[in-house]
């Protein structure tokens, strides 16, 4: 796994040009993974990731929660970026079990996987401490911090890009956030609960 953030700075007589390009890059890694394996890659400033699991087995009553509080701040302007975020070749290829990756190339991102699995005979799965009937409203009114309104320049590219073969193979549970751009919000939330009879 590579993760390169490249910066080049050229000034002028009063003012300052800065001209970023932003790449994070899984190449050909983490393939035949078993078990539980979490990746976080990101490239850019002030970006939050998340991979949370909780599991609970019990004979009675079992709660698995997951919480995670994510803020940001004020957006400030950023420069002209370019910014990628790639996964080729057979990355990840033939894993088993849980896989969870943030890959995000950019600024003031949020991504998380959240995964909370309980089995018992009164079982309770929840992500934020609540019931996952009640996750999605919730996780709508959440937001990664607003675009800057003045003094901002436009991005001059943004591409994400997954290999064919990436993933290829793989069982069990996938969780992927891929983010190239600024000010996104991305989550993917599992609850299962199990009740033995």
């Amino acid at each position: 796994m590579r993760i390169l953030q490249m910066v080049w700075l050229a000034s002028g007589l009063s003012a300052a040009l800065a001209h970023a390009e932003q790449l994070a890059l899984i190449d050909s890694s983490g393939q035949a993974a078993q078990g539980v394996l979490a990746v976080n890659q990101a490239a850019g400033d002030a970006n939050q990731q998340g991979n949370l699991q909780a599991l609970a087995l019990a004979a009675g009553v079992a709660q698995a929660s997951v919480t995670l509080a994510q803020q940001q701040g004020a957006a400030q302007g950023m420069a002209q970026q370019s910014q990628h975020a790639s996964i080729v070749g057979a990355a990840f290829a033939g894993s088993q079990g849980l896989l969870a990756v943030n890959q995000t190339a950019g600024n003031a991102n949020q991504s998380l996987n959240a995964f909370s699995l309980a089995q018992a005979a009164r079982p309770q799965a929840t992500v934020r401490d609540m019931p996952a009937a009640v996750q999605d409203a919730v996780l709508a009114g959440t937001t990664a911090a607003a675009a800057p309104t003045a003094g901002a320049t436009a991005n001059v590219g943004q591409t994400t890009e997954l290999s064919a073969a990436a993933f290829q193979g793989s069982r069990g549970l996938v969780q992927l956030n891929q983010i190239a751009g600024s000010h996104n919000l991305a989550v993917n939330v599992v609850a299962v609960q199990w009740a033995n009879p």
